[in-house]
């Protein structure tokens, strides 16, 4: 279960209530907390103030395509981590 970032792990899945997508939503949202800042701040503009990668990246003067492989893997990230499994150091270095 999980948001949609082009073809990361977060596909939310469209049989859920809305009452679990806010808890799925929120759980994720807790541990982006978890994330360096740069990342942090890609899935909060992305995910919780709905901009989408074309704005993102022309805030940051960056490809969208940066930006969506980089939401991509935060979402795996993410998906990793609520899963309790390792990220790896070079995966937590990585910036946008």
């Amino acid at each position: 279960m999980s948001f949609n970032a082009g073809n990361s792990k977060l596909t939310l899945l469209g049989s859920l209530n809305t009452i679990e997508r806010r808890n799925i939503i929120e759980l994720y949202c807790n541990v982006a907390n978890l994330l360096p800042i740069d990342e942090r701040m890609l899935f909060h503009l992305f995910y919780r103030h709905g901009y989408s990668t074309i704005e993102i990246a022309q805030l940051l003067m960056k490809h969208d395509s940066t930006i969506a492989r980089r939401l991509t893997k935060i979402a795996d990230k993410l998906t990793d981590l609520i899963a309790g499994k390792e990220v790896s150091k070079a995966s937590r270095d990585g910036g946008v």
